[in-house]
C-alpha cells in the first residue's frame, strides 16, 4: 500500500522502493527497541510490531524482486530469497543458545544494531535515486 501510493504520487519506482524499505526498517528498529524496555504493556506493543515487521519484510522482498528484475526471473529469485530465510530460521537455534548463555537483553541489543545497520540499504536506494 505504501509503495503503491508512493509510486502513484511520484511515478518513480526507486522512490517507492525506498519508502517501503525505510518503513520496514523503521518497524524493525521500533520492534527491537521496544523489546529492550522491561514493561509488560510495551511487550504487547512489541509483539504487534513484530507481526507487522514480519509481514512488511516478506512483502517488500517480493516487491523489490518484482520491480527490479524481469518477471520471468521472479520465481527463481523469490526461491533464492526463501533459501536465505530457511538459513536464518536455522540460525535462531544458535541465537537462543547465545541468549541463554549471556542474556536476552544483549541478544536484543545485537539485533537492534543489525537493524540500524540495515538502514544502509535505504541509503543505497537514496543514492541511486539522486544519481539517476
Amino acid at each position: 500500500m505504501v509503495i503503491d501510493k508512493t509510486l502513484a504520487a511520484t511515478g518513480d519506482k526507486n522512490k517507492a522502493l525506498a519508502a517501503g524499505v525505510f518503513l520496514t526498517t523503521t518497524l524493525g528498529i521500533s520492534f527491537t527497541g521496544l523489546t529492550l524496555i522491561a514493561n509488560t504493556t510495551l511487550q504487547y506493543a512489541s509483539f504487534f510490531l513484530s507481526v507487522l515487521h514480519r509481514s512488511f519484510t516478506f512483502g517488500i522482498n517480493a516487491t523489490v524482486i518484482g520491480l527490479s528484475f524481469p518477471n520471468e526471473h521472479f520465481g527463481k529469485l523469490y526461491g533464492t530469497t526463501q533459501i536465505f530465510t530457511i538459513i536464518s530460521a536455522q540460525a535462531t537455534d544458535m541465537l537462543f543458545k547465545y541468549a541463554a548463555e549471556n542474556s536476552f537483553v544483549a541478544t536484543n541489543r545485537i539485533l537492534l544494531y543489525l537493524e540500524i545497520i540495515s538502514l544502509f540499504h535505504f541509503c543505497i536506494l537514496l543514492y541511486l535515486i539522486r544519481k539517476s
